[in-house]
């Protein structure tokens, strides 16, 4: 019985620990299912959480891609914009180089359209007078005079000169025959200047030109300023000059020039009286063949003031160079009338002092006579006699020896 009771006591043992048992484990699986409907939630809403995440995603992968459209879209549109732009450029080099192109066809035909009317004109026109083309050619000669000078080139300057050139200088001693003497003188000089590196430019006052009737010869009266430097010092020498043109074989030869420096008539009288006036070379007799009667003609009159003033026509082309500086008159009749004036004015008297230098172009008609003349004036109340140089360029007209281009002059001390 003990046993029975025994093994109810340990059935029923077994059952309370069963129902013990059941009731945790109702409870652990309550716990459990708790637990499960919070992980489902949690799930549920984690899922509801990357669901939003996942739209909001797929909407900004949608406004990218939109945008990156949009960018490729605009880049395409610049590609596009530059392709256009390159083409364009394109264009415009080619129309720059057919406008190029245009712009030298046009200065062509313009250059083309410009001969074919100087060419209409030359055909049209009248030839130049033959004196106005001499008066050119001799133009060009005394330019390429002053061009060598420009240069300090003393050979160039004397490539006109005739071999026998008859030369007056500034200098008083400078009466000189031939063309290598001549150039010998001025190589003398001019050598220091050139050899401390002097550098020469000239300036032409203008040119005064006159021409033979017979077209043969020309004279030429200029006011030329050459200027010297030599490192700092700068040294201006006007010039007067008279240069003789003749034609020789078809060529213009320089066969008689004159250049001088003024002198005002009261430098000139104080001068004198000082004693301080060196007396000219001597200029010898010696008359070219041919030039007899010219030198006939100028020993008639060089005495005589009024024969010596009738000679001179009254042409335009004749000019007169006086000793001083404004002493310089074109024109025959003007000649007269201010040398007619002077004559009075200073009871002037004129006489030839030594020899004569004639020359005559190969024409016969033009020629040129180079003296020393004792030129004697009245000074208030004093007769003073200052030496002058005179050369003169006369023609032949009507078997008249006329007088058309004078230049009158005194030497002065030489100056190295």
């Amino acid at each position: 019985m003990r046993r029975g009771i025994m093994q109810v006591s340990i059935v029923a043992a077994v059952l309370l620990a069963l129902g013990g048992c059941n009731k945790q484990a109702e409870e652990a699986m309550k716990k459990q299912g708790e637990e499960l409907t919070k992980v489902k939630a949690d799930a549920a809403k984690a899922d509801a959480a990357a669901k939003a995440e996942l739209a909001k995603a797929n909407e900004a992968a949608a406004a990218a891609k939109a945008d990156l459209d949009k960018a490729t879209a605009e880049v395409d549109g610049l590609k596009n914009a530059a392709d256009k732009a390159k083409a364009d450029f394109a264009a415009c080099e080619q129309a720059g180089a057919e406008a190029a192109k245009a712009k030298a066809d046009l200065e062509k035909a313009g250059a083309d359209c410009a001969a074919a009317l100087e060419k209409c004109k030359a055909e049209l026109s009248p030839p130049p007078a033959p004196a106005d083309a001499i008066k050119a050619a001799i133009t060009g000669l005394m330019q390429a005079q002053y061009a060598a000078i420009d240069k300090g080139d003393v050979d160039g300057w004397a490539v006109g000169l005739a071999p026998d050139v008859f030369f007056i200088g500034s200098a008083a001693t400078e009466a000189i025959a031939g063309k290598d003497a001549v150039v010998a003188d001025l190589k003398a000089v001019f050598g220091p200047a050139l050899q401390n590196g002097g550098k020469f430019a000239t300036k032409s006052a203008g040119l005064v030109i006159g021409v033979s009737p017979d077209l043969k010869a020309a004279w030429v009266a200029d006011e030329l300023e050459i200027t010297i430097t030599i490192g700092d010092q700068v040294m201006p020498l006007p010039f007067r000059i008279t240069e003789l043109f003749v034609e020789k074989d078809g060529q213009w030869l320089v066969v008689a020039t004159a250049w001088s420096h003024a002198m005002s008539d009261a430098d000139a009288f104080k001068a004198v009286g000082e004693g301080k006036l060196p007396a000219p070379a001597a200029i010898a007799d010696q008359i070219d063949a041919g030039a007899e009667p010219l030198a006939e003609a100028f020993n008639a009159t060089v005495n005589d003031v009024n024969a010596f003033l009738a000679t001179i026509p009254d042409r335009d082309d004749a000019f007169v160079f006086g000793t001083a500086a404004e002493e310089k008159i074109p024109g025959g009749a003007n000649i007269k009338a201010a040398f007619g004036q002077l004559v009075q004015a200073l009871s002037v008297t004129t006489t030839k002092n030594g020899g004569v230098r004639a020359g005559i172009a190969p024409s016969g008609t033009t020629g040129y006579i180079a003296a020393n003349l004792d030129f004697g004036a009245t000074v208030e109340g004093n007769k003073v006699t200052v030496p002058y140089r005179f050369m003169g360029v006369y023609i032949n007209e009507e078997g008249a020896w006329k007088l058309v281009q004078v230049h009158f002059s005194i030497g002065m001390a030489q100056q190295q």
